[in-house]
C-alpha cells in the first residue's frame, strides 16, 4: 500500500485498513509506505488491524485517531471487538497479532487517542520514528507491545518522544510476563507528567 490517505475512517476492526489472518495469507506480507492515516476511529485497529507474516511500515503517519464515542459504540451493538486471547481490551490504533517480522521506520505518532498492540514472535523494530503531543494518553504502554520469541524484544533506535501531558508518564509498563523493551540513541523531550517520571 503506497503513498494512500485514510482520513476519517470508522470500523470495529481496522478502520483504515483490515488485513486478516487464514490459511491463504499465513505466510503473506503487509507493506505500508508514504501514507496517512488522520482521524480514524475504531477499537481494534482505528488505523491498521493485521495478522501478516511480515509487517513493514515507512514514512507513514497517524495522527488524530481515537476511541469510539458512545454513539458510535452504538451502531456496533451487534458486534464486540475482542482480542486473540478473546477478551475485551484496549483501543489501539495500530493491531498487530501473529507477526514474524514487524519493521516501523520514519514514522510519526502525533496526538492520538489510544494505544499501539503489538504481538510479535521475533524482535520488534521501530527506527526514526517522532511520537508527539499526546495529551491524555502516554506514547507507549509496553505491557500491549509483546516480542515473544526474541531476547532482543521490541528495539526503539533514534527514536524521539516529545510534548506528551498524561497523567503518568511518557512510557509505562505494568506487564507481569517477561517483556524486553531497548531504547538506543533516543531523545525525551518536554514531557510533563503528574503522577510519575516524564
Amino acid at each position: 500500500i503506497n503513498k494512500c490517505y485514510f482520513t476519517e475512517c470508522l470500523s470495529l476492526y481496522g478502520g483504515g485498513i483490515s488485513y486478516f489472518e487464514s490459511k491463504d495469507l499465513e505466510s503473506g506480507e503487509l507493506s505500508i509506505n508514504s501514507c496517512t492515516f488522520d482521524k480514524c476511529t475504531g477499537e481494534y485497529g482505528c488505523c491498521v488491524f493485521s495478522r501478516p507474516f511480515k509487517l513493514k511500515i515507512e514514512n507513514t503517519n497517524f495522527m488524530g485517531c481515537r476511541d469510539l464515542s458512545i454513539d458510535e459504540r452504538a451502531y456496533f451493538e451487534s458486534d464486540t471487538a475482542r482480542g486473540p486471547d478473546n477478551e475485551i481490551k484496549i483501543c489501539s490504533f495500530l493491531y498487530v497479532n501473529m507477526a514474524l517480522q514487524i519493521d516501523i521506520k520514519d514514522c510519526t505518532f502525533k496526538e492520538n487517542g489510544c494505544q499501539m498492540e503489538i504481538y510479535a514472535n521475533e524482535t520488534i523494530l521501530f527506527t526514526n520514528c517522532l511520537f508527539d503531543k499526546y495529551r491524555s494518553l502516554n506514547f507507549l504502554q509496553l505491557q500491549y507491545i509483546i516480542s515473544k520469541g526474541s531476547s532482543k524484544g521490541t528495539i526503539y533506535d533514534s527514536c524521539i518522544f516529545q510534548n506528551d501531558r498524561s497523567n503518568k508518564s511518557a512510557i509505562t509498563g505494568e506487564s507481569k510476563n517477561p517483556n524486553y523493551h531497548n531504547f538506543r540513541y533516543c531523545i525525551f523531550q518536554n514531557n510533563r507528567a503528574d503522577n510519575a517520571g516524564g
